[in-house]
């Protein structure tokens, strides 16, 4: 269970770094549409996870992954993030 949790953690964190090198207009899709991106990035760690690790630490480590990710989504919908949000905002 543990280890679920630090891969789930650890993932989330990929994630975000991946997400900082995104095009803008795959940025603002993000941000506009939180519900979509958190049920493509819940299947997509979730298949990717449990291909890897093939046990319930693969499970857990993607609801963390998913919940984790919803609630960067909406932080960063309402500009609590500007670290990640200051770019789109400058684009404007």
């Amino acid at each position: 269970m543990t280890d679920g949790f630090i891969f789930g953690f650890i993932t989330w964190i990929s994630l975000i770094f991946t997400w900082t090198h995104l095009p803008q207009f795959l940025k603002r899709f993000t941000i506009n549409h939180p519900i979509l991106t958190d049920f493509s990035v819940m299947i997509l760690s979730f298949f990717t996870i449990t291909s890897i690790t093939k046990s319930l630490a693969g499970a857990v480590a993607s609801i963390v992954v998913g919940l984790l990710m919803e609630v960067t989504l909406k932080l960063m919908g309402a500009g609590y993030l500007p670290f990640l949000y200051s770019e789109l905002q400058e684009s404007k």
